[in-house]
């Protein structure tokens, strides 16, 4: 998974929020500088300080012939903000995260990934009812970042556009815990119609584009199996035999994540 602390999109938009030019972020990038991971560890000699003198050389490699006293102020800022999220990203890795949390894209690091899609996937408009759903990719990104792949139903499988079609009225619920009270965020009811063979194949093509895009499998692999699923729909039956319908399509489908999930386990 690519978190908040290893997104390259991210950084480089932080970056310019900061009055960085391009060319300073060019310069980062030729000494493979392209993350906040990578500019905290590379200022660090102890955690959470910067080493002032691996600073001062990271600014005499990037600017060779110098930077005025406002770039390294930009740079110095850039540099503890790194470090504070290298040392968020740390503690979220080893904590326990609670059951039926998401890890969710940066903004940034998603608009980046449906852009490099859009031209790598030919053949497919991604926009519409073929745009998966922000939190069809998160469920797939939380499952490649937790080492665990889970069954996500083909009916959670919605589109973008019926995610921003739903209420924007955040819903939490409170729970009693260890005699103290919880405040959680109530999960999406959200749920794509599976009535016909058309649904049901529109349904796979954004599972399979979401899970390209949390880098869980490509779509090109994901096509392969959903057209050898579909065909099975219209492939005569033998004499006496009644041939599959939808629902048998969809039990085999989880069944083949199924086996996938005991095949995997813990080396997604």
């Amino acid at each position: 998974m690519t978190s908040y602390a290893d997104s390259r999109a991210s950084f480089e938009h932080r970056a310019k929020e900061v009055q960085l030019r391009d060319e300073h972020i060019r310069a980062l990038d030729t000494q493979d500088i392209g993350n906040f991971n990578q500019l905290a560890f590379a200022i660090c000699s102890q955690p959470g300080q910067i080493d002032q003198a691996r600073f001062q050389d990271l600014v005499d490699a990037v600017f060779p012939l110098g930077a005025s006293l406002g770039v390294q102020a930009a740079l110095r800022q850039l540099a503890y903000e790194s470090i504070t999220v290298a040392v968020a990203a740390i503690k979220q890795r080893i904590e326990v995260a609670e059951e039926g949390t998401t890890r969710r894209l940066p903004a940034q690091e998603r608009d980046e990934r449906l852009r490099r899609q859009r031209a790598r996937v030919t053949g497919i408009l991604i926009q519409g009812e073929y745009e998966p759903a922000h939190c069809v990719v998160d469920a797939f990104v939380t499952m490649l970042d937790e080492c665990v792949l889970r069954i996500l139903p083909l009916s959670k499988c919605v589109s973008r556009d019926q995610e921003l079609a739903q209420s924007k009225t955040d819903k939490q619920v409170v729970t009693l815990e260890n005699h103290q009270l919880h405040v959680k965020a109530k999960g999406s009811n959200l749920e794509a119609n599976l009535s016909n063979e058309l649904r049901v194949h529109n349904a796979m093509i954004r599972r399979g584009l979401a899970m390209d895009q949390a880098g869980l499998m490509t779509f090109a692999v994901h096509d392969t199996i959903m057209r050898n699923f579909l065909s099975h729909i219209t492939r005569p039956a033998p004499p006496g035999f009644a041939g599959p319908d939808i629902q048998a399509v969809l039990r085999a489908d989880q069944e083949l994540w199924t086996r996938c999930a005991d095949v995997c386990k813990s080396q997604l």
